[in-house]
């Protein structure tokens, strides 16, 4: 399963890990030292995902404004 970590400004790590069966998981670790065993998951369908990016998206233009 491919995975993509994204570091927080407060050093933690989010993680997406996906798979071509259908399958997508984003979790946060808890402990910025972990390595993805101590953390909390969630899987999301495909609705879940654009839900999340459609809120993502929203989120970053009123916190930063639009990009151009």
């Amino acid at each position: 399963m491919p995975r993509e970590t994204i570091t927080t400004t407060d050093d933690h790590r989010v993680r997406v890990g996906w798979d071509r069966e259908g399958n997508v998981q984003v979790g946060v670790d808890l402990e910025a030292s972990a390595v993805g065993e101590t953390g909390l998951w969630s899987s999301l369908d495909r609705t879940g995902c654009n839900d999340l990016i459609r809120v993502l998206r929203r989120a970053r233009d009123q916190a930063f404004g639009r990009d151009e």
